[in-house]
């Protein structure tokens, strides 16, 4: 269990995004990212393809930790609430409906000063082998 976990966290592309696991248990995962320069958008606020990248991890993370496998997003909805350029940001997320082909999450992103920055629902294809 703990080494299914341990691979969530070997992701080349969260690791390019800068995206830090602070939490990794079954059922509770927690992102968190120092936002940078690089992250913005051209606004000089973080870009939205950001958050959503955050969101659909953090639930991709959460499923898998649960079910013990694969997943493929088949939607994911963005709400983004209020801009950010600095600071660190927290993604955690919770599963809102589990069935045997389909799951579904929602996730937030908080500020430092825990403004809610954004929020996602998405819902999830369990890939199974047989």
């Amino acid at each position: 269990m703990a080494e299914f976990l341990q691979n969530l966290t070997q992701n080349s592309f969260l690791n390019h995004l800068g995206f830090e696991m602070v939490q990794l248990d079954v059922d509770s995962v927690a992102l968190k990212l120092l936002v940078q320069p690089d992250h913005h958008n051209l606004n000089q606020t973080l870009h939205g393809g950001v958050h959503a990248a955050m969101l659909e991890s953090i639930q991709t993370m959460v499923i898998q930790s649960i079910y013990k496998t694969k997943t493929s997003v088949m939607n994911l909805n963005v709400h983004y609430l209020a801009p950010v350029s600095t600071g660190e940001i927290m993604a955690t997320a919770k599963i809102i409906q589990k069935g045997y082909k389909v799951a579904m999450a929602e996730a937030k992103i908080i500020g430092e000063k825990q403004q809610l920055i954004a929020t996602g629902t998405g819902v999830y294809k369990i890939l199974r082998d047989s």
